[in-house]
């Protein structure tokens, strides 16, 4: 197998990623050359994006019955919604199906790729820019003032979001490119966890403080008074 260099600093690809290339170039050559091998990843792919297609509706129908009392009708938000919980249990699915070896191995491949791009994308493009739209759209009269207001904030956030990645070690190895998948989904982790860690924080000393007072025991004026004889 040839090693990768980094473009053209001398910088040797880890073989981790020859390995994905590698696998990569094998899916396509075995999708061209094999076509009994190819119709097999044709039917795999119409059994993920039925469990996929399945919950998106799931998701959809939740959305509406948590939200049938607030009279909300945002449906874009609600099919962003949808379509990120469709993805998120659709990724935890293709973990199942490779730790059983159900379907094909490059079916799990090219699904899960797809999986990452799409959840990328919107996490980074779709559902930031609806939200400073939404949230502008209250303080603007024309729409035409709202896209562009919301396209400047938008600029704002990608680059308070890139920012975010200078201070941490998040890709070692060669270089990648500005759009590449590694920076998102690096920035995506290091957020995320950062957020879960402070939300488990709070949660843990700011639930036992505010329901503590459920588990004691009521002390009545007579008691005091019994206490204060007997001292």
């Amino acid at each position: 197998a040839s090693v990768g260099m980094a473009g053209g600093n001398g910088t040797v690809a880890s073989s981790g990623e020859v390995a994905i290339g590698l696998a990569m170039e094998k899916a396509l050559e075995e999708m061209i050359y094999y076509p009994a091998h190819s119709s097999r990843i044709f039917m795999d792919a119409l059994l993920v994006g039925a469990t996929l297609a399945c919950f998106f509706a799931f998701a959809w129908l939740f959305f509406k019955r948590i939200f049938e009392d607030y009279e909300v009708r945002n449906v874009a938000g609600q099919a962003l919604f949808s379509l990120v919980f469709a993805l998120s249990c659709n990724m935890f699915e293709l973990i199942i199906f490779e730790i059983l070896d159900i379907l094909d191995r490059n079916s799990r491949w090219w699904n899960w790729k797809i999986d990452l791009y799409v959840m990328m994308a919107l996490l980074i493009v779709f559902i930031p820019f609806y939200m400073a739209y939404l949230f502008l759209s209250n303080y603007t009269q024309y729409e035409s003032q709202t896209l562009a207001l919301s396209t400047m904030l938008y600029g704002m956030f990608l680059a308070l979001f890139y920012k975010i990645g200078e201070p941490f070690p998040i890709i070692t190895g060669r270089p990648h490119a500005w759009l590449a998948l590694e920076h998102g989904l690096s920035r995506v982790g290091v957020i995320g966890v950062s957020t879960f860690g402070v939300l488990s924080g709070v949660g843990a000393v700011y639930g036992p403080y505010i329901h503590v007072a459920y588990f004691l025991r009521r002390i009545d004026e007579e008691e005091v008074v019994t206490l204060q004889r007997r001292l």
